[in-house]
């Protein structure tokens, strides 16, 4: 009984160090602590706070699920959910080199802070160097304890040049209308430059659709199907870029001219959507104007934004009258 009972104990211990064997990995130096520096619940996260180069910002999920910069700014959701996914995915690969660590440090202004909170609890508080290293590897190292780390975002040659950036802009949306067109009640198209060409697309609360002119007068709709398709093109309409800081000596200079269109949509719900557009200048001379055929200013008023936009984006909105009653 004893021989059977010392024979499945040798049996046992074989078996757990056959499975140390092949689920350990004797040339790690890293505990459990370092493997679990990634994010584990992107879709908890509440709060994320980048700062470095004497510059901060702050994402913060609102009550309605969408992210909002520094309390303003309309974040774009797809930016802050790959950022997230950028830190779900990091992994720790080993201790950093001796010389690696000593450059980190002789170039502080290199160094981002990033901090991610899950409600009241901080699920990471990392420091991140933007050295560029071969195969998207970076340094990284904990608040607590100071010890350097090489790292990678699995599945991701991304660095964190690109995703760790402070300037509000680079995280701004660059959506113009993303409206439902069940919903819009009214389209406001002016043409500054022929203001008789100018009109309302009203929807009836019959379904049907009508033409305000200048005059005042109410012209009917005969195509309701061009109408209901040209609504349609308010779905998902987006800018190229964000002028950024020269936005504002632009702006003025170009408020000096007239503009291209003047477009305000109004929905149901009360909200209203405008955009003052602007040819871009290519040059300027003397009765022989050239314009840009590619691309077009969008100006927001209410934001004091000045966006880029391709005109085969734009053009689809930019319908005469003629569209619509013919």
């Amino acid at each position: 009984m004893k021989r059977k009972i010392l024979k499945y104990t040798w049996i046992i211990l074989a078996a757990c160090f056959v499975g140390f064997l092949l689920f350990s990995d004797p040339f790690s130096t890293l505990g459990r602590r370092e493997k679990n520096l990634y994010l584990k619940d992107p879709e908890k996260v509440t709060l994320i706070r980048l700062s470095g180069n004497e510059s901060s910002l702050q994402l913060q999920r609102s009550k309605e699920n969408r992210w909002v910069i520094d309390g303003r700014y309309p974040a774009d959701d797809r930016k802050v959910n790959r950022f997230l996914g950028w830190l779900q995915r990091l992994r720790i690969q080993s201790v950093a080199p001796a010389a690696l660590a000593s450059a980190v440090q002789e170039q502080p202004d290199s160094i981002f802070r990033l901090r991610v909170y899950s409600g009241r609890r901080k699920s990471l508080d990392l420091y991140v160097s933007m050295l560029d290293l071969a195969g998207g590897h970076f340094i990284v190292w904990p608040a607590r304890p100071q010890r350097y780390y090489l790292a990678e975002s699995f599945g991701s040659k991304t660095g964190p040049a690109e995703m760790l950036k402070t300037d509000p802009y680079a995280w701004r949306s660059l959506v113009l209308f993303a409206l439902d067109p069940a919903s819009v009640s009214e389209v406001y198209m002016s043409f500054p430059s022929d203001p008789e060409e100018s009109f309302v697309l009203k929807v009836e609360p019959e379904g049907d659709f009508s033409l305000l002119l200048p005059r005042g007068d109410k012209q009917p709709v005969l195509s309701r199907e061009r109408a209901i398709r040209y609504l349609s093109y308010f779905i998902d309409v987006r800018a190229e870029y964000f002028v950024g800081k020269k936005s504002a000596a632009l702006t003025d200079s170009l408020k000096a001219g007239v503009p291209f269109r003047h477009i305000r949509v109004a929905t149901t719900a009360n909200d209203t959507t405008e955009f003052i557009l602007y040819r871009i200048p290519l040059r300027d001379e003397p009765g022989m104007p050239l314009f840009d055929p590619y691309r077009m200013f969008v100006y927001q008023p209410a934001e004091k934004d000045l966006m880029v936009a391709r005109f085969v984006d734009m053009d689809p909105l930019l319908k005469n009258r003629s569209y619509f009653i013919r």
